[in-house]
């Protein structure tokens, strides 16, 4: 019997119009697949889309306080396949066939975006080797923080928890610091430039650019640098 598997996507509101589209996409994954469970949290958000109105797809609110893009964990089942992904990103239509592949040839967490930090180490965004979601990767390579808008693991052997993410909006290095603390491997999948596409709001990136601080603190506590 196929492992049953469970998306986690964390929203904001200016973001509605590409959720509909990322919703769309894996609530129709093709002949012979099962429709996967999506669990939804929205960010600030006044009411639910109508959209999200479907047996398969839970909703949960970021009142009294906001998990940001942590939301994406809000609930992790206790066994199959856990998928986080973004609210603005283009899934191809074998997405899910790729990315569970992938979990089944590595183990461990699986991502096709993922950076390798650098010794020296200066800085999180000035020390780290990029393999980007959207760009070329022509191997599957072992890196130390995953993109967590396209990654994969198995509940069974990995399970986030939201009071993990003590600082916001840095999800990605505290899932790498909790798969390095655990021993697990982190794999960033190779693909092609175009297989995967982002849309034009402003990210996580664009939002630390020139502000990275607690970002490289957090990498100099946790990894051995």
């Amino acid at each position: 019997m196929p492992d049953r598997i469970t998306i986690g996507i964390a929203s904001i509101p200016s973001r509605e119009a590409s959720l509909q589209k990322v919703i769309d996409r894996f609530s129709n994954p093709g002949k012979g697949r099962r429709i996967p469970d999506i669990n939804v949290y929205l960010d600030g958000y006044q009411g639910a889309p109508g959209y999200l109105y479907a047996p398969h797809i839970q909703v949960f609110r970021s009142k009294p306080e906001s998990l940001a893009d942590a939301g994406k964990f809000v609930e992790v089942p206790t066994t199959g396949i856990y998928l986080s992904c973004d609210d603005d990103i283009e899934y191809p239509a074998n997405y899910l066939t790729r990315i569970t592949a992938g979990l089944k040839k590595h183990g461990g967490i699986v991502t096709f975006h993922g950076s390798i930090l650098r010794r020296p180490f200066r800085s999180y965004y000035a020390s780290r080797t990029l393999y980007r979601a959207i760009g070329d990767v022509a191997n599957d390579t072992r890196v130390d923080v995953p993109g967590t808008g396209v990654m994969a693991f198995r509940c069974e052997d990995f399970r986030p928890e939201p009071k993990w993410f003590e600082w916001k909006l840095m999800t990605d290095i505290w899932i790498g610091i909790y798969a390095h603390k655990q021993g697990l491997p982190v794999t960033c999948l190779a693909h092609k430039a175009g297989w995967l596409q982002s849309g034009a709001y402003k990210g996580i990136y664009e939002h630390f650019r020139g502000r990275d601080g607690k970002q490289t603190t957090l990498c100099r506590r946790n990894f051995p640098l």
